[in-house]
């Protein structure tokens, strides 16, 4: 892979693989830094071995922000078209922490809607609380 940070603020990357049984994937992608503020942008294809129709693109963002010293925020989205799917797979997440010392407490709530490109797919969510301790 390649990065770019020439430009203050500014990160490019992308990348090509084969994981060796013909399948290739290929990622580009560019984020933001302004202040306490990143955005950022993907794509990935993966394409499968000649005669599979179930090649994948997915197209990813996001935002985070530090508030101050201590509390963070994000936010991001995840579309997966699935080469022979009906629908696009939406993954969508929430998170923020807070840290105070040698403590961190943090939550993070995501949502699967649609999952491996299925419209009769149950949605799936989950949330998590972690709160951790450096000594």
């Amino acid at each position: 892979g390649v990065s770019y940070t020439g430009m203050e603020g500014v990160n490019i990357v992308g990348g090509v693989g084969s994981d060796g049984s013909d399948n290739d994937t290929q990622t580009y992608g560019v984020s933001y830094t302004v202040g306490s503020i990143t955005g950022a942008y993907q794509i990935t294809e993966i394409n499968y071995a000649a005669g599979s129709s179930n090649d994948e693109s997915g197209t990813h963002y996001g935002i985070s922000m530090a508030v101050n010293d201590d509390f963070s925020i994000s936010t991001g989205r995840q579309e997966t078209d699935f080469g022979t799917a009906a629908v696009d797979e939406e993954n969508t997440g929430y998170s923020a922490s807070y840290t105070m010392g040698g403590m961190t407490i943090g939550y993070a709530y995501n949502e699967v809607k649609k999952a491996a490109g299925s419209a009769t797919a149950v949605d799936i969510e989950a949330s998590i609380v972690n709160l951790s301790f450096a000594f």
